[in-house]
């Protein structure tokens, strides 16, 4: 959807005025207001962006290698503004992954290459099985 309906609006409404259409231009100017003032009241209403992390065991397991990792993202108002988007997905302490390395001169136990942390094989190799130097 248009984020900013009344801007669009109010361009109408200097549209038919320059071409002499003022019962228009009347009409799209008070629904300009009316969609500023909805805009305010949803910004007031807006709640920031909660993240939240959530680390659980299975129950009843001993296995401590055994955990389940959750996050949640919430967003106030009519959804998350393109602008927060890089904050957002940096709160969720993710790295940013690039294209899949290359298996050329990767031994199967090494660090990726692409930057995530992980081993080869479990990241951008997992795909090519037999294809390690």
């Amino acid at each position: 959807g248009v984020r900013n309906r009344a801007a669009i609006v109010g361009w109408l409404a200097v549209v038919c005025e320059q071409t002499g259409r003022q019962l228009e231009a009347r009409e799209f100017r008070g629904r300009a207001k009316e969609l500023e003032r909805r805009a305010r009241r949803l910004q007031r209403r807006a709640r920031p962006i909660t993240i939240s992390h959530e680390i659980n065991l299975p129950a009843g397991s001993n296995n401590a290698a055994v955990v389940r990792q959750s996050t949640t993202l919430k967003f106030g108002g009519e959804g998350l503004p393109l602008d927060q988007l890089p904050e957002a997905l940096a709160g969720l302490g993710t790295p940013a992954l690039g294209k899949p390395a290359e298996a050329t001169g990767v031994a199967r136990n090494a660090p990726c290459p692409c930057g995530s942390g992980r081993k080869f094989k479990r990241c951008c190799g997992k795909d090519r099985a037999g294809d390690y130097t």
